[in-house]
Formats: structure tokens, sequence, C-alpha cells
């Protein structure tokens, strides 16, 4: 499943398995004929991200999976009964009494990447501020038994070693937005940031070819150092899978602002002028601001409203001539 195109999103997510050389980890099966992947893996977990975990943050998109290990490499289709056994013997999934399952820690680097789409309600403004990251970072965590792990690059290191972002030249009303993951099939003990060589092309050679002759495709499965989140996914079952989300957010700001107004006739030559500046933030979640000032008629002047400076022309003693945030 390649995480390059967006054609294999079903979901929010899609992922790039990698090849990573990391101490005590065997990155082996991190390889899609090895691993059960189809583009129904990546499953919508933004239910389970509540209001609760994300603060003033606004969910960009979420997702949960659960990967098991094939038994062996094939290109014929199981059969259901092969499948419904699972990983008993004659399953179509790796033996839990394997030798080489017992005798090693499997892990599965990965970069897990959301496709977050332009809302509506953003303007052409306001999306390229957002996918410069003017709002502020985008923020990777994952949810943990309620709790919320924020994915966090070591004091002295690179993010860039960690996450990633592309626009397609195809879409430029979408950002996949990416983060190296490295989950090994173990009991879950916290999240370490670490950097590892790797490689996304997994191509090898026989072995026996290249004795003697040269390698027909010298630049493919060159390494690369990436940094990667590392954890367990709870269990030792021959499966890799996620805590109850991986999701991504960002300051819920403000991408809109309107600004209204209504002039009440007082006593004398002063009216009453109450200004109102509806937001929208980056959710869609609409909210109000509002600001009284006393003013003589005919009045014009710039006020403050909250956040914002709205500048406003009066005319007698009710009439808004113009209005508009400065």
């Amino acid at each position: 499943m390649s995480a390059t195109s967006a054609s294999w999103y079903s979901g929010p997510a899609g992922a790039k398995f990698m090849w990573a050389d990391m101490p005590g980890l065997n990155s082996d099966r991190a390889d899609l004929d090895l691993l059960d992947v189809t583009v129904g893996t990546y499953k919508d977990a933004s239910p389970a991200v509540g209001a609760g975990q994300l603060g003033n943050q606004a969910l960009l998109g979420a997702t949960s999976f659960n990967i098991p290990m094939w038994n062996a490499r094939g290109n014929s289709a199981p059969t259901a009964a092969a499948f419904a056994l699972g990983h008993e013997p004659g399953g179509v999934y790796l033996p839990l009494t394997d030798t080489e399952y017992l005798n090693n820690s499997y892990v599965a680097p990965m970069r897990l990447e959301f496709k977050v789409q332009r809302p509506d309600h953003m303007s052409d403004a306001a999306w390229a501020k957002f996918v410069a990251g003017g709002y502020g970072s985008f923020q990777f965590n994952i949810l943990v038994g309620g709790a919320v792990v924020p994915l966090a690059v070591p004091a002295g290191q690179s993010a860039d070693k960690y996450f990633s972002s592309r626009i397609s030249a195809n879409n430029p009303d979408a950002i996949y937005l990416s983060v190296n993951l490295a989950i090994t099939d173990a009991p879950y003990t916290g999240v370490k940031p670490i950097l590892a060589d790797s490689k996304t092309d997994l191509y090898t050679v026989n072995p026996t070819y290249l004795a003697s002759n040269p390698d027909p495709f010298p630049g493919r499965g060159a390494t690369e150092q990436r940094g990667f989140f590392v954890f367990g996914d709870g269990q030792k079952n021959a499966e890799f899978s996620s805590p109850d989300a991986v999701y991504v957010t960002v300051a819920n700001a403000a991408v809109d602002a309107k600004p209204s107004a209504v002039v009440k006739k007082l006593k004398g030559n002063t009216n009453e002028l109450t200004i109102t500046v509806k937001q929208t933030r980056i959710d869609g979640s609409e909210s109000s601001v509002t600001a009284t000032y006393t003013i003589n008629n005919n009045a014009a002047g710039t006020y403050t409203v909250g956040d914002y400076k709205v500048y406003v022309d009066t005319k007698g003693n009710t009439q808004v001539r113009s209005i508009s945030i400065v």
C-alpha cells in the first residue's frame, strides 16, 4: 500500500511501510507480501478523540488499524476456511508457535500519512496560511486507554526526521501530513523516539545472483536516516495494532471573521454602537465577540472588538454607512 497515491485512501489515512535498522527489533516482516493490508485497513477513529482530548485543538484526522502477519508469501487467494483458522495451524496468519516468531521482536516501521482536505468554509488566503503552518504547527498524538500521548521530537533533533508534509500537484486542495511510527508486536511501555537507518524501497536481489553479477538496479534500496516513534501495540500476537487512535491536530484558530454593527439612538447627540464579529474556526465551528461603545452622531472610527480592530462609519442616528476589519 503506497501512501504516495491518494487513490489508496478509503479512509483518513494510508501508510508506506519501511525497513529500519533498530537494535533488538526485526523489521523483516515490514513487507506487504507478509502483511494483510488492504485499502480498508486504516479506519476512521475520529469518534474516539473527544473534546477532552482535543482542548483548543482542531482534529484534522484520526485512524486506527490492525495488521495481521501472513504465514507465508503466496500468489493464490486464501480460502475462507484458512481465514477462519487465523493463526491456528492451517490458517493464513503466522502461527503463534512459529520458532522464528517466538525468537524475534517484530517491528513495523511505517510512514503514516493523513489526507487533510480543504474545508468548504476556508478561503484561498486562509488555506494558503493553513498549508504554510501559519495557524501553528501540526501536532501528532496517540490515544492509549483514553490518555493522550504527544509524539514529541527530542531536544536537539530535527522535526523533519520524524514528520513530513506534501501537496499533490493534482489536488491543491489537500495536504498530506505524515509521521514515522515503528510499532512493535509487544506490550505497550510508552513511546521512545529513535533515529535509525531506513529505506522505503524494500528491493533486494538474490545473494547468489550478486555473487557473480553486478546489481542491475544499484540506485534502489538506498538507506536514509529517519526518526521513528517506537511503541508496543499491547501484546505479542503476530499482529501490528494501533492504539485507540493515532491522530493529528492544529490550533483551532479563526480562519474567517465577518463584522456587523447596530446603532441605537440615545438622548441628545449620542448613540450606542454595538459591534459583533462572527468568527469561523478551522473545524467549522462559529463564535462571536461583541463590544459596545457610546458615540456621537455621524461618528466614524476604529474600535476594538476582542482581538479585532473594526472601522465603522455611521450616518445620522442609527445608520451604518460602512464597516470593515482593519
